[in-house]
């Protein structure tokens, strides 16, 4: 008995912990952003955070489950709880409970009404980013869509949305053929050892760019097996967080013209990282 007791306690202290990281990130980020759609300093951002967990709490949520869903966010729960700390004076304006809210059937007229109170005085951002935390955080409690969600809310965003659209300016696009030239160009200059550690690199990324059609940022968050490189195979593996998720793995292999082929190029940067400096 005494075993399960140390147990459960150990186990309610490192949730505690879970949910005071979050708050304390939340308060790191929030001293240190600059953002329009955040907005918050300090307690204000916890006030969220408490928000976020009263309400999954009072739906049936464990702590567990709460903290799985933190993790699983990837760093997003921090705009949602500062989001949220304005939704959470706006209820006790309101004089609204928590035990309320789980009661109301039709959410949406909640959002729409806080929508409205904040639209007036607050950004345009920071509107869309309430439009995005509040019907989040009640789907996570478990509401039906139709409950959340509903054409007076879509209208009342159409102004904020509609500002916030980025300016469609004429900008010169880099056509596959002329990427493909530049870098058949500079295969002459690695042929007789004349790019630097950082040029090779830079063609690396850009020709695994072309080939896995990856972008950027994941291709920085993905990892390189090249246990088969030899045999001229190299196996990009990376994690999907956004639409279907799950592993996936992307094989480049050998390609007959040797001025573009990704293996050449790997080959060719990795050699000459590993060599001493002159």
């Amino acid at each position: 008995v005494i075993k399960g007791n140390n147990s459960e306690r150990k186990g309610e202290r490192r949730e505690r912990e879970g949910i005071g990281d979050w708050i304390e990130d939340e308060e790191e980020e929030s001293k240190s952003s600059s953002g329009e759609d955040v907005g918050f300093r300090g307690k204000r951002g916890q006030d969220g955070a408490r928000l976020f967990r009263s309400a999954l709490e009072a739906s049936g949520l464990s702590r567990n489950a709460i903290r799985s869903i933190i993790d699983n966010w990837h760093g997003s729960q921090r705009r949602h709880a500062c989001a949220l700390s304005a939704f959470s004076e706006y209820l006790r304006r309101k004089g609204m409970s928590i035990e309320q809210l789980t009661r109301i059937e039709k959410l949406y007229i909640i959002i729409a009404e806080y929508i409205t109170d904040i639209i007036k005085d607050q950004s345009d951002a920071f509107v869309i980013q309430a439009r995005t935390s509040v019907p989040t955080m009640f789907g996570l409690m478990g509401r039906q869509e139709k409950d959340i969600r509903n054409k007076v809310i879509e209208q009342l965003m159409l102004k904020p949305v509609a500002n916030t659209r980025k300016v469609i300016r004429e900008v010169t696009i880099q056509k596959m053929e002329q990427l493909l030239d530049y870098i058949v160009n500079l295969s002459v200059k690695r042929y007789k050892g004349n790019l630097t550690v950082t040029e090779l690199r830079r063609v690396v990324i850009t020709i695994f760019m072309i080939y896995s059609v990856l972008r950027l940022l994941e291709l920085q968050r993905a990892m390189l097996n090249i246990t088969q490189v030899e045999q001229g195979i190299i196996i990009i593996c990376m994690n999907l967080i956004k639409g279907k998720r799950g592993r996936v793995e992307l094989t480049l292999k050998v390609v007959e013209n040797q001025a573009i082929c990704p293996i050449t190029w790997f080959q060719a940067w990795n050699e000459k990282k590993e060599k001493p400096e002159d």
